[in-house]
């Protein structure tokens, strides 16, 4: 008998049930069948199989069995440890003794995003957007569409995977997407564009849609008849990837200020606004470390009315202004600006600006930063050296007075590009999203949104 081969992305998110070859399956027992999974279950014992994984054992429930290091669940969480949970079909299961089991369940459903609701008519809940998915049925064809959640949580001496249906049809489908090479490679290469890196201890979700047209009787499913379609990969509850949309990570939890601007309009809240069609740059921060005073003023200034600028020129901050731009622009370390475009065809779907994170380029990042807020609070920014000083004190020049201003334009604004060439185009051909302009009277640089809006997003 030919054994399944190992692909790396199989290998990589199962890693220590094949490198230790040990551990276990668990499965639901019931008295009318003889796992309430069964089928789900023998998908993902195929790939331990005899004698290569002897150490990995297969059980349908039974009592006073304790959690090994390596652990799959098959079938609903909470039916392990409560067989009367929520409705069944076929019984309920035999219950499974031992604290430890429900310990281990808790730890890892608890702070995840994705939890199973209802009873008769459980539905899977985003808890964090409160979005539903509701497991339908097409009475006419016979389509069936469920819902299912994989769960991962990787930790020394538990590791934990669930693979769990709103019904069997979903917990067969999650099986299904976990055991499947190219399901398991676009979830890869969403977990590799993570900012920061993955960190297995947390835990990393997958929502799965399952389709199945009923041509069978008595519930018996056949696996080539059921489709399995990874919707979302989200990790450690807060981002959320959307792998058949856009394909990138999205802050998913609330905002405590998210405003958007577009072309000369004044800023507006934008907590319930979607993305709409135009590129846009997001800007995101979490300020709940800084000095309370700060956020308190960024909550009062960002959320603030903004009267429409009738000049090319928009006036200098006020004092109040002047003390919050200081004390974000410096920090600009807080700050996550996104790039986000409809077609960025040789880009993706965003561009992390700037490009790189050289010494200059996080000084090109501050001043766009400085430029955004601005825009957002209504006022531009005089370029002098009192400015320059006091807004970006890592700027380093031997010259003073109009020298010093002028080393600084040539060397920030005057090679934004560097950095930002996703956003303003090469120099040859220049892009018409945003266009930073200066006006040289006033010497006050402001953003100009032509094709393009910008979003702000802060915790405060």
């Amino acid at each position: 008998m030919t054994l399944p081969r190992v692909d790396e992305s199989r290998l990589g998110f199962f890693g220590p049930f094949y490198k230790t070859h040990s551990g276990a399956l668990f499965g639901l027992a019931s008295a009318a069948e003889g796992i309430r999974d069964g089928l789900a279950f023998a998908l993902v014992a195929r790939y331990f199989s005899l004698p290569e994984f002897e150490g990995i054992t297969l059980e349908p429930s039974r009592r006073n069995i304790q959690p090994p290091e390596n652990l799959i669940l098959l079938g609903s969480s909470s039916l392990f440890v409560d067989p009367l949970a929520h409705k069944t079909s076929g019984g309920p299961p035999a219950k499974v003794e031992g604290k430890e089991l429900q310990d281990r369940i808790d730890q890892v459903v608890a702070p995840c995003c994705f939890q199973f609701k209802g009873s008769a008519n459980r539905v899977v809940v985003n808890k964090i957007t409160d979005e539903i998915y509701r497991p339908e049925r097409d009475e006419k064809s016979g389509k069936f569409v469920d819902y299912g959640v994989i769960r991962r949580v990787f930790r020394p001496g538990e590791n934990t995977v669930c693979l769990e249906g709103v019904h069997r049809v979903g917990t067969l489908g999650v099986a299904k997407a976990a055991m499947n090479e190219n399901s398991l490679n676009a979830i890869w290469d969403a977990v590799n564009k993570l900012e920061p890196a993955f960190d297995e201890s947390l835990p990393l979700e997958i929502l799965v849609r399952a389709t199945f047209y009923d041509q069978l009787k008595d519930g018996v499913y056949a696996i080539d008849s059921i489709t399995a379609v990874p919707l979302f990969v989200v990790y450690n509850r807060q981002w959320i990837f959307d792998l058949t949309g856009d394909r990138r990570w999205v802050d998913q939890l609330p905002w405590d200020i998210h405003r958007i601007a577009r072309k000369e309009d004044p800023p507006e809240d934008a907590s319930s606004d979607g993305p709409g069609g135009l590129p846009r740059v997001e800007i995101e921060a979490n300020l709940r470390d800084l000095d309370p005073k700060v956020r308190k003023l960024a909550e009062e200034l960002l959320t603030k009315r903004v009267e429409p600028i009738d000049t090319d020129a928009p006036p200098p901050p006020n004092a109040r202004q002047k003390k919050l731009l200081r004390a974000l622009v410096t920090d600009v370390n807080l700050f996550r600006m996104v790039l986000v475009g409809v077609k960025f065809t040789a880009l993706g779907n965003e561009a992390i600006l700037p490009q790189g994170r050289t010494r200059i380029r996080i000084l090109r990042k501050q001043f766009f930063l400085h430029l955004a807020l601005c825009r957002m609070l209504g006022c531009g920014f005089r370029c002098n050296e009192a400015a320059i000083r006091a807004y970006f004190p890592k700027f380093r020049s031997e010259t003073t007075g109009k020298k010093f201003t002028t080393k600084f334009v040539g060397s920030v604004p005057g090679r934004m590009r560097e950095g930002f060439e996703a956003l303003l185009g090469p120099a040859a051909n220049p892009m018409d999203y945003i266009h930073i302009d200066y006006a040289r009277t006033e010497q006050t640089y402001s953003l100009r949104l032509e094709k393009a809006s910008l979003v702000l997003r802060l915790r405060v």
